[in-house]
């Protein structure tokens, strides 16, 4: 009996330890499970971890990024079936102006870590997505560079899981009190 009980506790731990090592992402891991188009992203949405939709502009000539030149990265709209990534765990829209929102699903990336909304244009609902994104309980990288911001948006000051902040290249001319309400590692903001 001693036997038997030792050796099923051996083999939960090591099925917990497979399981646990299984967990672990890496840079590599993650290299392997980007997608630049919405198209290759659909066909296995399971295997998606970082969607990256920068526009071709952001990447100037850089030789290491490569992508598929028909879609050049850009997104018209955030579809509804965003939701569908339920491992994606890095999304960036930075400089795709002609999104106007994200949709509702987007609260059901509950694995989402990093998001960029960097040049998103004047036409873009920060109001409504920084409602949408403040229930993600993994966010913790915000990048919202260049989007002419006066003041750190209030909903943002309640995002309390963030750890980095970009507020590059706004118009901002303070930093109100309530940051320190954030456990910020870093915050990056030019004035």
């Amino acid at each position: 009996m001693k036997k038997t009980t030792f050796l099923m506790l051996l083999m939960l731990f090591f099925a917990s330890y497979i399981s646990t090592q299984a967990q672990k992402i890496d840079d590599d891991f993650l290299k392997k499970h980007t997608y630049y188009t919405l198209k290759e992203a659909l066909e296995s949405p399971a295997e998606v971890y970082v969607l990256d939709f920068r526009t071709a502009d952001y990447w100037g000539n850089r030789s290491d990024v490569v992508f598929n030149e028909e879609y050049a990265g850009i997104v018209e709209i955030v579809p509804p079936n965003i939701g569908n990534f339920v491992n994606l765990r890095k999304l960036y829209l930075s400089k795709n102006k002609q999104i106007k929102n994200l949709p509702a699903e987007i609260t059901k990336l509950v694995n989402l870590e990093v998001l960029s909304l960097s040049c998103m244009g004047t036409d873009f609902d920060f109001d409504d997505a920084f409602k949408k994104i403040s229930i993600l309980p993994k966010l913790t990288r915000l990048s919202i560079n260049e989007n002419g911001f006066k003041e750190i948006p209030v909903q943002v000051l309640k995002m309390t899981n963030l750890t980095y902040l970009e507020l590059n290249n706004n118009a901002l001319t303070s930093i109100p009190s309530g940051i320190k309400k954030l456990n910020l590692k870093a915050i990056w903001v030019t004035f």
